[in-house]
């Protein structure tokens, strides 16, 4: 069977110093990929970035933070992929908690999807 659901791979690049990084309008410090995996099989990547704010270190136990102005389109998808989004926003706030093995799972999954893709 065919796994369904999604999975938001967001990577930052760079840990803002509040008061000493500059916050232009346009600055991002993040990338983002969001997969889409589909019922029928059909798998969607959107890839863009954005600037997130984090408000806890990942030593903390959880990872926490919000992306206010983050931009999303589609990068790869397989033939019978719909793109319901088209070029899209993405406003985010998230509570992570530190889980190793579901990380490994979870980049395991994205990177088959994002395989899926390639294929096409």
């Amino acid at each position: 069977p065919n796994a369904v659901g999604q999975i938001v791979h967001i990577h930052m690049f760079i840990r803002p110093n509040l008061g000493r990084t500059p916050i232009e309008p346009d600055a991002l410090n993040a990338s983002i990929r969001h997969a889409i995996l589909a019922p029928n099989g059909a798998t969607g990547i959107y890839a863009g970035g954005g600037f997130l704010l984090p408000s806890s270190s990942a030593k903390s136990g959880s990872f926490k933070g919000k992306i206010s102005k983050g931009t999303l389109r589609l990068e790869a998808a397989t033939p019978n992929f719909t793109d319901a989004l088209g070029p899209a926003n993405l406003r985010a706030s998230f509570d992570v908690p530190n889980d190793d093995q579901l990380a490994r799972t979870m980049a395991n999954r994205l990177a088959e999807a994002v395989k899926q893709t390639a294929r096409q």
